[in-house]
């Protein structure tokens, strides 16, 4: 028997019925439910799209639906769905207010069926007919499971054959974030208020429990705590498809979303923007290429540039450069650069393992995310250099030597020790001089250049490690208070990483010769430490079960997600990814025009003819020497180099000199050899001249 009340009657629920209207207010009032419901934004329209195609998924695999029961139905929210379905349509709704809305929306696009104001808790009382289908969205997921079950036995005894009722889960990234923040502060909500979210076994568990056969679970998104779930009731009648009529439920199941492939990813694209089409600006860039260049050409052991040994420091960053370059035949900027990218990488991967052997792979994530978001470690990885290349060896050396010792020492000695006895072998003891005595121990004790006070990284590290050393005094405050209640297996690593730090720090403090990325070796291990700090504040101080590898992605995003700090360091992290893109997609572009040596070196390549000898006089800049394409020596401005070229030009040799205009002045001492002005250049705020002794048209006499 139908049982209606009529308009004006109070919005009382029937007896029994867990339904108090006064506590939720905003089912009584049609303006705040649209507001809320019907949002104007872009995140709203997403989301009812997504709930529109989930609809749609439900209902595609079924036939036979004529009538559908929308209960509550709200002001007519999904009528307009309905009406494009071709559904005749019976609302339910205890709200008065809602009831006259519902009926004027239902009127206005001519929908057949009904509007009843009426409890759902008694469906079947209520209704005149049996609908093929009930449709409960946004409304089962207030109640607790017990009364959920009630509610879909009414839903099971009031259809002909079908249930589409919506549940909130905890298998998406919402609705992690959205467990996360209830365990977090499990009373910010009244209970009445508080949207009971389910696994999708609990949700098939409930609709079994209920009488109902679960067919589908559909997820609107990963931006969504909602799923649709297609049940079948014990009801005749309607037809199935086949795949609708097994008993296996048919999850639409999230898909892993690959968090530490997604990172190295996201950190191989932002690193390595522009970083073919960047000239080099600075000249350890242009050495290292030269390096390489000489590699190539035979010089393996120890390579030259422009003309002279290299004994700087060990050739390991030339050979990798050379190699990477040999499929092309020739060295550029991205072979030279992308040596370096590898290194980088190296570093990464050594951070992230360690931190997933000690801790979990999250601890790992963590330390890699935020060591590749550090100042100084993305201006060293984006520019060639050796620096990063010691680091990785450094860090591949130190992880060995935490699990097995000897092995460590291994990797550290044993490489430098079989080169250094070729060079020897080959070169005799002064090149092994030059790298261990004068660049090491000298440069340590008595520095010949880069000299600064010993409190130089004291306001240094701070700066390099930049945005994360503001997270330093919480770190060491929290691990100093939590030291004693960890277990040996945690502090182990912890006293391993911070040695490390306290090392690096203290020795190149006492060294006289300091620069800033002699920091490097620290950073990896810094960022694992403030690694440990965020995974256990963030992660592990929320009330959970898992702490460890069997967190999952989305779990682990919730953790992150759910507290304020956690979605500050996020969006931190973000920014910085961001701010590094624009920089190098973009500010690199308008400085390229300022640092690039390519001008001044076209221009020597244009002035200078097939059989001229290109000489540079008092200028070593290897950023010029890389581009020139015709072969040049260098020389001094002492009056010897100048008497030697004098005799080569009185000789009748064709030379073409570039000297700066400060050097001018020095070409006087070969004032009886007539030199003439080719061109003048602008480089970095040097004025270059090119000089030739070859008397053409149009040239001004120097002298």
């Amino acid at each position: 028997m139908r049982r209606v009340r009529s308009r004006d009657s109070p919005n009382e629920p029937a007896k029994g019925s867990p339904i108090e209207m006064g506590k939720y207010p905003i089912f009584r009032n049609p303006d705040r439910y649209l507001e809320c419901r019907v949002a104007r934004t872009p995140m709203a329209a997403f989301g009812r799209r997504a709930e529109r195609q989930a609809l749609d998924r439900c209902l595609a695999g079924i036939t036979g639906i004529r009538t559908i029961c929308d209960v509550s139905c709200g002001p007519g929210r999904l009528f307009p769905y309905w009406r494009e379905k071709d559904f005749r349509v019976l609302g339910v709704e205890m709200s008065s207010s809602m009831l006259d809305a519902a009926r004027e929306k239902k009127d206005s696009l001519g929908l057949s069926g009904d509007v009843i104001e009426g409890d759902a808790f008694c469906l079947p009382d209520l209704l005149g007919e049996t609908p093929d289908c009930v449709a409960c969205i946004r409304f089962a997921y207030y109640f607790e499971r017990a009364e959920r079950i009630r509610l879909l036995r009414r839903f099971a005894a009031a259809t002909r054959r079908w249930v589409i009722v919506e549940y909130k889960t905890t298998e998406t990234l919402k609705g992690q974030v959205s467990l996360q923040r209830q365990k977090r502060k499990p009373a910010a909500k009244k209970p009445h208020q508080r949207k009971q979210a389910c696994s999708h076994e609990d949700i098939v568990a409930e609709v079994q429990e209920a009488g109902l056969v679960p067919v589908r679970i559909e997820s609107l998104g990963e931006f969504s705590d909602r799923v649709l779930v297609l049940a079948q009731g014990p009801g005749e009648g309607g037809t199935t498809s086949e795949a609708s009529e097994t008993p296996r439920v048919a999850l639409r199941r999230s898909r892993r979303l690959h968090l530490v492939f997604l990172f190295f990813v996201l950190w191989a694209v932002v690193y390595s923007i522009n970083m073919a089409e960047r000239d080099f600006w600075s000249e350890n860039e242009a050495y290292y290429a030269l390096g390489a260049k000489s590699v190539l050409r035979g010089d393996w052991l120890l390579p030259r540039i422009a003309g002279n040994v290299y004994s700087d420091k060990p050739p390991l960053f030339f050979w990798i450069v050379a190699l990477i370059s040999a499929p092309l035949g020739h060295v550029t900027e991205w072979t030279t650069r992308l040596a370096n990218l590898l290194a980088t990488l190296v570093v990464l991967v050594a951070t992230y393992r360690f931190g997933r052997r000690t801790g979990n792979k999250w601890v790992g994530l963590l330390a890699a995310l935020l060591l590749a978001t550090m100042y100084e470690f993305w201006q060293q990885a984006t520019h060639a250099s050796t620096d990063l290349t010691f680091v990785a060896l450094m860090m591949l050396a130190w992880t060995a030597l935490y699990q097995r010792p000897f092995s460590g020492v291994v990797v550290s000695c044993v490489p430098f020790a079989v080169w250094s006895g070729l060079v020897y072998l080959h070169l005799g003891a002064s090149p092994l001089h030059t790298i261990v005595i004068r660049h090491n121990f000298v440069r340590f004790l008595n520095a010949f250049d880069h000299i600064k006070p010993w409190y130089y990284y004291l306001y240094e590290m701070p700066l390099s490690t930049l945005p994360w050393s503001v997270l330093l005094p919480f770190a060491a405050w929290h691990l100093f208070r939590t030291w004693r209640s960890r277990a040996d297996r945690d502090r182990m690593p912890l006293a391993f990483a911070t040695t490390i730090m306290a090392i690096v720090l203290v020795f190149f403090s006492l060294s006289s010769s300091k620069r800033d990325y002699y920091l490097l070796p620290l950073m990896p291990w810094f960022a694992y430490v403030l690694g440990i700090y965020v995974w256990e504040w963030i992660c592990i101080s929320a009330p959970t079960e898992t702490v460890d590898d069997s967190c999952s992605e989305r779990e682990f995003l919730g953790r992150m997600l759910a507290p304020r700090f956690g979605r500050l360091l996020v969006g931190g992290i973000a920014i910085v990814f961001a701010a590094m893109a624009v920089y190098s997609g973009f500010v690199t572009h308008y400085l390229e025009q300022r640092k690039s040596p390519q001008p001044l070196a076209n221009a020597i390549n244009e002035a200078a003819d097939e059989n001229d000898q290109v000489v540079i006089i008092d200028d070593d800049d290897p950023r010029i020497f890389f581009y020139l394409r015709t072969p040049f020596e260098l020389s001094d401005d002492t009056k010897e180099d100048l008497d030697r070229l004098r005799v080569m030009m009185k000789s009748g040799r064709e030379l073409d000199l570039v000297v700066e205009e400060g050097d001018l002045g020095e070409l006087r001492h070969i004032s009886d050899v007539p030199l003439f002005f080719e061109r003048k250049l602008t480089f970095r705020g040097d004025e270059y001249y090119i000089l030739t002794n070859e008397a053409r048209p149009g040239l001004r006499p120097f002298l």
